[in-house]
């Protein structure tokens, strides 16, 4: 089990690495990069969270469906009224990558039947 885990981190790395406009070598001072490099926060933050809410639930007892479904819920609760108190107002992509963050961590888990 340890060795999947293991694969998927390093997936993750190699993938926020090739989407990532610095390590394509491209201008990071433009706003449209801080946005690309915030964005790939959400994502991580959100799949981070996701994860240990589910492992949580997971050793408190509570079976895979339940765990998996309030672990999303929570997250992207979370996330939306993180960018609902934002002084911008939020950002549809922001809750995309929030969505995409913890329903990666979610479908990892019950993939590998963590």
């Amino acid at each position: 089990m340890r060795k999947y885990s293991f694969l998927i981190l390093v997936t993750l790395v190699i993938l926020s690495l090739a989407l990532c406009k610095t390590a394509r070598g491209e201008d990071t001072s433009s706003t449209q990069s801080v946005e690309s490099r915030a964005h790939m926060l959400h994502f991580a933050t959100a799949y981070g969270l996701s994860l240990t809410s589910y492992m949580l639930l997971k050793r408190a007892g509570v079976p895979s469906l339940p765990a998996s479904i309030f672990s999303l819920v929570i997250v992207n609760t979370l996330g939306a009224l993180k960018e609902m108190t934002d002084d911008h107002g939020p950002d549809k992509r922001s809750l995309l990558y929030n969505g995409l963050g913890s329903g990666t961590a979610i479908g990892t888990a019950l993939l590998f039947r963590f």
